[in-house]
């Protein structure tokens, strides 16, 4: 995995509160979009859409994490905060409304993750596909299918508005796990965090 002293590993933003929002709650990347925007963004290429599926936000829920995937539908898995009677509790949605059910390790927390507490969670999410790990256990899942390591290395970009360094940190374990699987190194040697 990355080298954590390029990474402040232990970095925890103080809320998950975001100042962005419109009067409904929604931050303008995940407001959903009316009618009239809809049919004009349909003559766009997919990934224009950049999660316009995923479901509304909860009340005092907000998106900790984004994993766009460079599928042919450009599909996007958002990884959710929201506070329930003063604890933190996490979940996972993609634009399929409950065709996959992802389950969170940890559910719940007193406060906001760290960094790698974040990674944790996202490379330890149970997937209902017989796979885990929303980054790192996907691709190995699709190479294992393929056989081609070179058209996973890329396939998911990974963005956080609350944690600055989590993209880098994936693109470059995302560079490691790929070089692992060229030297033909075993799925579990490469997936620790």
């Amino acid at each position: 995995m990355p080298d954590s002293k390029k990474y402040d590993m232990d970095f925890r933003p103080s809320t998950y509160l975001c100042g962005d929002v419109d009067s409904d709650g929604h931050s303008q990347v995940d407001r959903p979009i009316d009618e009239t925007e809809w049919t004009a963004q349909l003559q766009n290429p997919p990934s224009f859409f950049g999660g316009c599926c995923l479901p509304a936000l909860l009340d005092n829920e907000v998106e900790i994490a984004r994993i766009r995937l460079e599928s042919t539908t450009f599909d996007i898995i958002s990884v959710r905060a929201s506070l329930q009677n003063g604890k933190i509790h996490y979940s996972v949605v993609d634009e399929y409304e409950g065709q996959t059910e992802y389950t969170c390790n940890p559910e719940v927390s007193d406060q906001p993750l760290t960094m790698a507490e974040l990674i944790d969670l996202m490379e330890n999410t149970d997937v209902d596909l017989e796979y885990s790990g929303l980054v790192l256990g996907m691709i190995q899942q699709n190479f294992e299918c393929s056989g081609d390591a070179e058209q996973w290395v890329h396939f998911a970009n990974v963005t956080s508005d609350l944690y600055p360094q989590l993209g880098e940190w994936y693109f470059e374990a995302m560079e490691e796990w790929y070089e692992a699987s060229r030297a033909g190194a075993q799925p579990d040697e490469r997936r620790e965090v």
